[in-house]
């Protein structure tokens, strides 16, 4: 998760060493005061980001086989869900 303070590192600085790593096909982010995961996905040599916003949402992560509710992600965070 990352906050508002991290926020510039994490999807700057950090994510550019990040894109070093060759195996590297997948970056997220998720938001901890609200529901919004951004995901970051390498296709065909290129970055797409994809935004998920609702809890009904489904963050499909083809690198691992896996698809996550973001329910499942926030269901500790009841301030967030209701």
């Amino acid at each position: 998760m990352f906050s508002p303070s991290t926020e510039v590192y994490d999807k700057g600085e950090k994510f550019r060493y990040y894109q070093e790593l060759a195996s590297l096909q997948e970056y997220i982010l998720v938001l901890q005061d609200r529901i919004r995961v951004e995901h970051y996905r390498l296709a065909k040599m290129q970055w797409v980001q994809i935004e998920f916003q609702a809890p009904e949402d489904v963050l499909p992560l083809a690198s691992i086989g896996c698809e996550l509710p973001l329910q499942d992600i926030y269901r500790r965070v009841p301030e967030v869900i209701s």
